[in-house]
């Protein structure tokens, strides 16, 4: 979990300190002389990792118990196969796990599975299928939130895709904003699935979290502004390499010619 969270460690969290840190391990940490960051401050992903999460794994108490670079690649049932359901809840379960290029068996009594969809996206294609094509573009497409301002060179005066209406979508959407105030030949297109655009802006002003409503009220400005382009409904139905450039595209049942977009990065 903590990897995960430093590849998006430049981006600000919409929910403060409060929220983020478990009142048991708030105490672990302050008998060891913690000093808890202001509860209602906004950290970023980095900051998260750095100050809350290092710090707990680093408790004598804790550290004995954490097994490092080690990766889960399987969770069954005890002598159970998925079929076999007699008994299923009185045995343990095991858990594979690789380590240093071995493969260890550990019996548990409860499994929590937090690791995730970071590092497994979602691919381009609205039904959910990977393509070769969109395999072999690996290098030309980011998952996630990508720190635009590190990478400027990668999208500045430049065409750009961003597919998704969640927050990580937003996030994307605003950094390159802000570039395109820089760089003012940045072309930005927003590709959803949405009926309505609205659909995304969320509780804004009625947000329960003040910083998760203030992304809705900032993305629908930018959308009002014009400066970026949006496809909604969108349904990609093909991603190919074309001339060092990607396209995609969508080939509707309705009564209109098929969609296409070229790109020189997404």
């Amino acid at each position: 979990m903590g990897s995960s969270m430093l590849e998006w460690g430049h981006v600000r969290m919409f929910s403060p300190w409060q929220y983020n840190i478990d009142q048991a391990a708030k105490e672990l940490l302050e008998n060891a002389g913690w000093m808890s960051p202001d509860e209602n401050a906004l950290p970023t992903g980095r900051e998260l990792v750095e100050e809350y999460l290092l710090p707990l794994s680093n408790l004598p108490e804790i550290k004995v118990q954490i097994m490092l670079q080690a990766k889960v690649v399987g969770v069954a049932k005890k002598a159970h196969d998925k079929l076999k359901t007699g008994k299923r809840d009185t045995v343990p379960f095991q858990l594979y796990v690789e380590v240093n290029g071995d493969t260890k068996v550990i019996e548990a009594k409860a499994v929590i599975d937090s690791s995730g969809t970071w590092t497994n996206p979602n691919p381009i294609l609205s039904n959910g299928i990977w393509t070769n094509a969109e395999r072999q573009l690996h290098n030309q497409i980011h998952y996630g939130i990508p720190n635009v301002e590190q990478l400027e060179n990668r999208y500045q005066n430049k065409t750009t895709i961003v597919i998704g209406s969640g927050h990580s979508a937003i996030n994307a959407l605003l950094d390159l904003a802000t570039l395109q105030q820089k760089f003012t030949d940045t072309k930005i297109y927003w590709v959803l699935r949405k009926k309505q655009i609205h659909e995304v802006y969320g509780g804004q002003e009625n947000d329960g979290l003040a910083a998760r409503g203030e992304l809705g009220i900032r993305i629908q400005q930018l959308v009002e502004s014009g400066r970026i382009n949006i496809l909604t409904p969108f349904h990609i139905n093909g991603v190919y390499p074309t001339n060092g450039q990607i396209t995609v595209w969508e080939n509707t049942t309705e009564k209109k010619p098929q969609s296409v977009i070229s790109m020189k990065s997404l």
